[in-house]
């Protein structure tokens, strides 16, 4: 008999400086060993957000099964951030999330990051010495596994300034849809 192990990605970038949502809920694993199964988590629709307010979002998505889509992380009306910590929740049983692609937005950051299929949680540090503005940090691309609507939640999340200050971010969440 054969075991599977669950990929995890672990990505740390080091780059030259120019200048709620619901979570996956563990089981007990079956009692013939092997991972534990885990229980997609509901979703939750995002509250809307003024358009002015700071917040973290994650953009929805759709697409057929077996494509690659991909889901924005935004950070909006925000001033001199060095410090993000965060984690995204997703159904992996819907979709198998891949490496996050960063935009220039965070270069400079020296950035800690990993995707764990198998709980559908994907982890995001990033720090650097000096603030930035908002806008897109990333995207993550989606691979679509079967049809359905899950949720795409963010969790645990600390913004700081430069002077390591709390910053204060409402929180958008995301949908993926899978469709035949």
């Amino acid at each position: 008999m054969s075991t599977v192990t669950p990929a995890v990605f672990l990505t740390a970038i080091v780059t030259p400086s120019p200048q709620s949502g619901a979570s996956p809920t563990p089981v007990t694993p079956p009692s013939g060993g092997g991972p534990a199964p885990v229980t997609p988590p509901t979703p939750t629709p995002s509250v809307a957000l003024p358009p002015t307010a700071p917040a973290l979002t994650l953009s929805s998505a759709s697409g057929r099964v077996g494509t690659t889509v991909r889901v924005a992380l935004d950070l909006r009306n925000v001033e001199n951030v060095a410090g993000l910590q965060m984690q995204i929740a997703f159904d992996p049983t819907l979709a198998r999330a891949g490496r996050l692609e960063f935009t220039g937005l965070l270069e400079g950051f020296v950035i800690v990051s990993s995707v764990d299929n198998a709980a559908g949680i994907i982890r995001l540090i990033a720090v650097r010495d000096h603030g930035m503005n908002g806008g897109t940090l990333a995207a993550i691309p989606f691979v679509i596994a079967r049809a359905g609507t899950g949720s795409l939640g963010l969790r645990n999340v600390f913004v700081l300034d430069a002077n390591g200050n709390p910053v204060t971010v409402g929180l958008g969440s995301g949908m993926l849809t899978g469709t035949e």
